[in-house]
C-alpha cells in the first residue's frame, strides 16, 4: 500500500455499462478495484442525478452494486463500501 490516503470512489458504471448488461459489465470493474484498493479504500458514489440516464430509481443503480459485491464481501465489508470508508475519507472518522 504505497499511497494508504489514495481512495476509489465507485460512481458512473452504470451510464457507461450496456443497459441490458449491466452486472456483467460493470462486476469485473468493480473487482478490480477492489483487488487493488482493498476494502478498506473502496467507497460507494451514486454519480446522482446523473445516473438517471441509466436506470429510472436510485433503487435500481444500488441493485446493480450490490449484485456485484454481493458474493464477495461480508455484511461488515458492505458497510464500509456503503458508508464507513466514505465518512473516514470525508471526514476523518
Amino acid at each position: 500500500m504505497d499511497f494508504p490516503d489514495v481512495y476509489c470512489k465507485l460512481s458512473g458504471m452504470v451510464t457507461e455499462a450496456d443497459p441490458k448488461q449491466k452486472n456483467a459489465d460493470i462486476a469485473p470493474y468493480v473487482s478490480h478495484a477492489l483487488d487493488v484498493f482493498g476494502v478498506d479504500r473502496v467507497m460507494f458514489g451514486s454519480d446522482w442525478p446523473v445516473a438517471l440516464l441509466a436506470v429510472e430509481q436510485y433503487s435500481d443503480m444500488m441493485d446493480v452494486l450490490v449484485s456485484c459485491v454481493s458474493d464477495r464481501l461480508s455484511p461488515l465489508e458492505m458497510q464500509k463500501l456503503f458508508h464507513d470508508n466514505a465518512f473516514r475519507f470525508y471526514f476523518g472518522g
